[in-house]
């Protein structure tokens, strides 16, 4: 057993009960190894996951939520990468919109940033991260959020464990939102 298995094994129990807060909408189909795989097919997407990215510090540790899931796409272009950004003050109104470098995704993009709900849960949520990649080989689309609850953060000294559970209008939010990912990226080459 290492130093972190503790710790690791607690961090697990607090993903299973985040991942457990949106099984009314989405049902939790397998629980092991860190990772909690959903049934996402009525949301139109595949292998829909709930994990930690885990990030060692000096006096701890700190496991980032992630959501992770695929689309199936065979006729897009090429590989491609678009991101969510925010602007505006901190502690104000900040706005929310996806960029890419890559000119194959402009109409995907237009289509991300014209729709109220995508930009009103973003804008409600704060994601750390946001990125939608098209992974040429695989002929798919990967998509990994990383939103403002669910962490699990363990500090050393003094002994701190915090973790933060959705409340329900995030729980009801995301499902929005990776629905209405999948629609516009199942159909990107339209």
């Amino acid at each position: 057993m290492g130093v972190y298995s503790a710790i690791d094994n607690r961090a697990a129990k607090t993903l299973s009960a985040v991942a457990q807060e949106f099984e009314a909408g989405i049902p939790i189909r397998t629980c092991a190894e860190g990772k909690v795989m959903f049934g996402g097919e009525k949301l139109g997407v595949q292998r829909l996951t709930a994990s930690y990215k885990v990030i060692s510090k000096w006096m701890g540790r700190v496991y980032v939520y992630t959501w992770q899931f695929f689309l199936v796409d065979v006729s897009f272009p090429s590989n491609a990468l678009i991101t969510l950004k925010y602007s505006g003050k901190i502690g104000g109104r900040k706005s929310a919109r996806f960029v890419s470098k890559s000119a194959d995704v402009k109409h995907i993009i237009e289509k991300l940033n014209q729709d109220k709900k995508i930009k009103e849960i973003c804008e409600r949520i704060d994601f750390e991260t946001i990125h939608i990649k098209y992974i040429e080989e695989k002929q798919s689309w990967c998509v990994e959020m990383r939103p403002n609850y669910g962490d699990f953060i363990w500090i050393l000294l003094p002994p701190v464990f915090y973790s933060r559970r959705p409340n329900k209008k995030e729980v009801e939010s995301t499902i929005q939102l990776i629905g209405q990912l999948s629609k516009y990226l199942g159909n990107a080459s339209v």
